[in-house]
């Protein structure tokens, strides 16, 4: 797929996603954030709290230019059951709210960061010059947009800075962030590089949605993880 569909991609879901009558509309020029207020529901967020603290792992990045794990991300992580009926209902009405294949977004990942945790400033597109682009291109090529949400908001630090744009958001449990990884033009948008500062007291637990430009094809190690689920069809 090439940059003029990545940005046709950007502008349907755009459109769809600022025609809510839900969503605030947040950023500078060059960078829309879309904000949904309570769109994970207390219920939900307490139960998706105590799934992601039950099988949590050290955080891994994939760029070239650190080890999987290192200080560039010290938060810890879980994927989450794709066959859990709460996070299975959770990806659908995502997946309605921004108009995009469901089929395209990758497993639901949760993080959480104790005090002290931290994940450095990042971009969520796939960097096409480095090693992890070849299998990425397979697995469904880039990730077009980033779908996170806040599910606790009593800490001190622990807000999402967009370093270039030069704006931060406060976590609001609940709410739903969204933005778009490419330009209008189908290009990486540098200015979505952002940072998870640090939790100075308290801790902070999210969950993130990557969509890719195209179906995504799971790593084969992950389908072997599904296989083995309890709860796999």
């Amino acid at each position: 797929m090439g940059i003029r569909e990545r940005a046709a991609i950007s502008r349907r879901v755009e459109k769809r996603i600022a025609a809510h009558e839900n969503v605030v509309v947040f950023g500078r020029s060059g960078l829309e954030i879309y904000l949904v207020k309570d769109f994970i529901k207390p219920d939900e967020r307490e139960y998706l709290k105590a799934l992601i603290k039950g099988k949590l792992e050290r955080s891994k990045t994939m760029g070239d230019q650190f080890p999987a794990i290192s200080e560039f991300r010290t938060s810890s992580t879980s994927n989450m059951d794709e066959h859990d009926e709460v996070v299975k209902a959770i990806d659908a009405r995502i997946a309605d709210l921004m108009g995009i294949e469901a089929i395209n977004g990758e497993l639901t990942q949760g993080q959480h960061y104790a005090e002290g945790q931290t994940f450095r400033a990042h971009c969520d597109f796939m960097h096409e010059s480095q090693s992890h682009w070849k299998i990425a291109r397979r697995e469904g090529g880039q990730r077009v947009w980033t779908a996170m949400a806040y599910l606790d908001d009593e800490m001190e630090g622990g807000d999402t800075k967009f370093v270039r744009a030069g704006f931060s958001i406060r976590p609001v449990a609940g709410m739903l962030v969204l933005w778009a990884n490419m330009n209008r033009d189908g290009l990486p948008n540098w200015l979505t590089l952002h940072e998870g500062i640090p939790v100075a007291k308290g801790e902070k637990t999210i969950i993130t949605k990557w969509y890719r430009e195209r179906r995504w094809a799971r790593a084969p190690q992950e389908k072997s993880k599904s296989k083995g689920s309890k709860e796999a069809a």
